[in-house]
């Protein structure tokens, strides 16, 4: 490998800029109950994987996430869907550390220590799903991410993806389109009219695509340490060329166009439902798709997941990283 390609992978430092969110997040204001009683939940029902270590939902901020996505969401359902999410994500990390229990939980033949938990989460969204039909739809979405991070593994092997065909992977893995559906289980609403129309399935791609951008922007100097390629910002880097910089500066410019694109949508959604049967009600879930983008990016902002423990946001929208080895290699075919 030559010095220039020496240089390409090893990188000093790179610098973020402020996410271009045309709307503020917003926080539930019932946050610190909806945390406490999840992190009670989580100490009876999740499994201890590090002794004497604050459980991974909790650390890593889980409650901070639905209470963002989900500002105008009834506390009690924000509750019942983050139990289910903690489930979840511990079982995207246990893919890595042992395929055959993840096979287990994919299937849904779980065994302890996961099935208490997830058969407590799915029965508490099924009693309480303002619909059968919005039960199933979450029970489908989740199911399909599920399937997606098993595939994620055979992908990874041999990650020679391109910046698009990466970004048509990451639209599967990176979980946001679940979050679409749960908005009509915390809202109280079985909106699948209004979330079938074409200008919502686009909605929802934009606003998806747009979380890809922030979480593999945040999530880059974590992976990079840790050997993880399956990311947007790797395939500019390894296939493309790219320094790390001009990547960010790619996705970002990408991230401006979503924001205008899924403000236009949003706007032609109130117009088009303003009689809607649900009145302002139908209004209040159209607006969510915006809340879920601001909220998750917020959250990137604050959780400590791919900023280290004891990591606390500064205040500061935008920050200066610094990667002393990043363990990127070339590409295999280079």
């Amino acid at each position: 490998m030559t010095t220039t390609e020496q240089d390409r992978y090893l990188v000093a430092d790179y610098d973020l800029p402020a996410m271009p969110c045309s709307v503020p997040a917003r926080i539930n204001p019932h946050y610190p109950t909806i945390r406490e009683r999840h992190a009670a939940w989580s100490y009876k029902f999740l499994p201890v994987r590090e002794p004497h270590k604050i459980p991974r939902g909790i650390a890593q901020l889980d409650a901070l996430f639905d209470s963002l996505t989900f500002p105008d969401g009834m506390p009690d359902r924000i509750y019942h869907h983050l139990c289910l999410l903690s489930t979840l994500v511990d079982g995207d990390d246990l893919a890595q550390q042992d395929p055959l229990l993840y096979e287990q939980v994919v299937l849904e033949q779980y065994d302890d220590p996961y099935s208490r938990a997830f058969a407590d989460a799915w029965q508490t969204i099924r009693e309480n799903a303002p619909t059968k039909a919005v039960y199933q739809r979450i029970r489908d979405r989740w199911r399909f991410w599920l399937l997606a991070v098993q595939k994620e593994i055979e992908w990874s092997k041999a990650p020679n993806y391109d910046y698009e065909e990466m970004f048509s992977i990451r639209l599967q893995t990176v979980g946001m389109e679940p979050y679409f559906v749960v908005a009509e289980y915390v809202l109280d609403i079985d909106a699948g009219d209004v979330a079938n129309d074409p200008d919502a399935i686009d909605a929802m791609t934009a606003a998806s695509s747009y979380i890809i951008c922030v979480n593999d922007i945040f999530s880059h100097r974590k992976e990079c340490l840790h050997g993880d390629s399956m990311s947007t910002v790797s395939a500019l880097r390894r296939i493309h060329g790219y320094s790390v910089q001009q990547a960010i500066d790619t996705l970002y410019t990408r991230m401006v166009d979503l924001d205008a694109k899924l403000s236009m949508l949003l706007a032609k959604l109130h117009e088009r439902y303003t009689k809607h049967p649900l009145g302002e009600r139908i209004h209040t879930y159209i607006d969510t798709y915006h809340a879920i983008v601001a909220g998750a990016t917020q959250w990137h902002l604050e959780t400590p997941r791919y900023n280290g423990v004891g990591y606390i946001w500064d205040g500061l929208r935008t920050r200066h990283i610094t990667v002393e080895t990043e363990m990127l290699p070339p590409h295999p075919l280079s």
